[in-house]
C-alpha cells in the first residue's frame, strides 16, 4: 500500500516544516516541544525563527521542498494564520506542492474547514489526545469519527497520527478498526521519544531509552509492530521510527 503524500515527502526531506504556533489546548505528557516553542506565539520555518509569510517561501526554496507539514502547538488556534501562510505557498509553488495539517478533533467544525480547503490543504490528520491521555469514553469516540467524517467531505486525505505508548496494543488496534470501519484513508503510529522538556515526566511513568543511542523509549517500537502485524483491515498503517527522523 502506499503510504501518504505527506510522508513520502517527509521521507526524501522534501518537506518544509511549518511550525505555525506554539500555542496548545491540549496537555500531552509526552509533547516533546522544546520550551522555546511550547505554549508560545511563535512560527518556524524548519528551525529558522519567522515573522512572515516571504520567510516562510524563503526557507522552503532553500531546503528544496516540495510539500510543507503545518505543525505546532495546535494550527486551528490560529486558523486565519495558517490558511495566509498555506495559501502563500500554495500560490508561490503550485498545486502540486503538498500541504498536510496536524490538529485535535475538539477543534475541527465546517467553517475551519472551508478555510483549509480553500487554502489548499491536501491532507489532515487527527491525533485523538484522550486516548493516550486516559480519559477516552465511548462519547469521546464518537467524537473523533465524527469530526474525521466532516474532515472527509472537505480535505482529500484524512488519516489519523499516534504515540505508540508501549503496552496499548489493545487501545491502538480497537482504534484502528473503528478507524477503518468509517475510511479513514491512514493511521501513523510513531516512535515514542524522551525529550528535554519530557523526560522526568515519562520517566516518573515507568518509561525507559531502549538503547544507548537513541531517545526512543523501550518498547514503543514493538507496539507498533505489533498493531501493524495483526491489523487486518484496509486502512494503511504505518510506523514511524525515531531512527528515520534521526537521518532526516
Amino acid at each position: 500500500m502506499e503510504i501518504p503524500k505527506g510522508c513520502q515527502y517527509c521521507i526524501r526531506g522534501e518537506k518544509l516544516v511549518l511550525f505555525i504556533t506554539g500555542l496548545c489546548n491540549q496537555n500531552c505528557y509526552y509533547c516533546p516541544l522544546s520550551e522555546k516553542r511550547k505554549n508560545k506565539d511563535v512560527i518556524y520555518a524548519n528551525e529558522r525563527q519567522i515573522t512572515s509569510v516571504e520567510e516562510a517561501i524563503e526557507e522552503a526554496y532553500l531546503c528544496s521542498s516540495k510539500g510543507v507539514g503545518i505543525t505546532g502547538g495546535n494550527p486551528l488556534l490560529k486558523i486565519d494564520r495558517t490558511c495566509e501562510y498555506l495559501k502563500a505557498l500554495k500560490d508561490e509553488f503550485g498545486k502540486e506542492f503538498h500541504a498536510h495539517l496536524y490538529t485535535t478533533p475538539d477543534l475541527i467544525d465546517e467553517e475551519k474547514l472551508k478555510k483549509l480547503k480553500d487554502a489548499g490543504l491536501d491532507e489532515i490528520r487527527l491525533h485523538p489526545t484522550k486516548i493516550f491521555n486516559g480519559h477516552a469514553d465511548e462519547d469521546y469516540y464518537k467524537l473523533l469519527l465524527d469530526k474525521l467524517k466532516l474532515c472527509m467531505e472537505y480535505i482529500e486525505d484524512v488519516g489519523v497520527e499516534i504515540p505508540s505508548i508501549p503496552n496499548m496494543e489493545k487501545e491502538i488496534l480497537n482504534l484502528a478498526y473503528r478507524l477503518d470501519e468509517i475510511g479513514v484513508k491512514f493511521l501513523n503510529i510513531n516512535e515514542l521519544e524522551f525529550s528535554e522538556s519530557t523526560y522526568d515526566t515519562l520517566v516518573a511513568k515507568g518509561f525507559e531509552v531502549k538503547d544507548d543511542i537513541s531517545s526512543a523509549i523501550k518498547g514503543s517500537e514493538e507496539t507498533a509492530l505489533y498493531v501493524a502485524e495483526n491489523f487486518k483491515g484496509d486502512m494503511i498503517i504505518n510506523y514511524c521510527p525515531s531512527s528515520l527522523k534521526d537521518n532526516i
